[in-house]
């Protein structure tokens, strides 16, 4: 498992190449979050601030990279919703996850399969329920 950075300016954590080290473009994923309305037009300040974070620290960062605008699944207190609807029907749901979906995944998928097995998660799912919005 690599290392990882968090440059202090910025809201990034990477894997650190080793010294002298290139890593594949297609290595790395990094993301900013920004808050507008639909309609906004893209920031190109954010990509070209990321590009040159992840030059000065050594990955190789075309510029002719593109990006990417558009809404993601966040919940307004950045936490996914696990859990089951209230009421008679077993229906359950897993939502809001932002960018980190494939990454948590595997553990939302054991979640759901104890809860609708009827067994006791091994985790909490309490502060995930949507009712937490009232």
């Amino acid at each position: 498992m690599p290392l990882l950075t968090h440059p202090p300016e910025t809201d990034l954590l990477l894997p650190r190449p080793s010294a002298g080290e290139r890593w594949d473009p297609h290595t790395v994923h990094t993301h900013y979050f920004g808050f507008s309305v639909p309609e906004a037009a893209p920031d190109p300040r954010k990509p070209a601030r990321l590009a040159a974070t992840l030059r000065r620290l050594g990955y190789r960062c075309d510029s002719g990279n593109s990006g990417w605008v558009g809404p993601r699944p966040v919940l307004p207190d950045y936490l996914p919703g696990i859990g089951r609807v209230p009421g008679g029907a077993r229906v359950f749901y897993a939502i809001g996850h932002h960018h980190l979906g494939l990454t948590l995944a595997p553990v939302t998928a054991e979640l759901i399969v104890a809860l609708v097995a009827g067994r006791e998660p091994e985790h909490d799912v309490r502060g995930f329920d949507l009712r937490r919005f009232g």
